[in-house]
C-alpha cells in the first residue's frame, strides 16, 4: 500500500489490509494460520508526537490473526488467535 503523505495535510485516511495465511514469516516457530487484518485504520495529521520539525501523523487500529506454536508445557502444536489495539 502507498500512502501519499500530502493527502494526510488535507484529510484523515482510512484504510484496510489484509495478509493471507503464510505470508507473513514470524520466525521458524510460529505460523500465520489465519488472514493477518488490520481493518479501518485511520491516519491524523498533528498527533501528540508532534516536533518542531514534523508535526506527525498519528495511526490507529486493531490488528489480528491465529499463530500456531508449541505449547510451553508439552510441545505439541496450539493456535492462539492474537489481537491488539495500537495507537502510534
Amino acid at each position: 500500500m502507498f500512502i501519499e503523505i500530502h493527502q494526510l495535510e488535507l484529510q484523515p485516511l482510512d484504510f484496510e489490509e489484509e495478509y493471507p495465511a503464510g505470508t507473513i514469516d514470524f520466525g521458524p516457530d510460529i505460523t500465520q494460520r489465519e488472514v493477518f487484518r488490520l481493518p479501518s485504520r485511520r491516519v491524523n495529521r498533528g498527533a501528540s508526537r508532534e516536533t518542531s520539525e514534523n508535526k506527525g501523523h498519528t495511526t490507529k487500529g486493531e490488528v489480528g490473526t491465529a499463530l500456531e506454536l508449541a505449547c510451553a508445557r508439552c510441545l505439541e502444536p496450539v493456535v492462539e488467535q492474537v489481537s491488539t489495539v495500537s495507537i502510534c
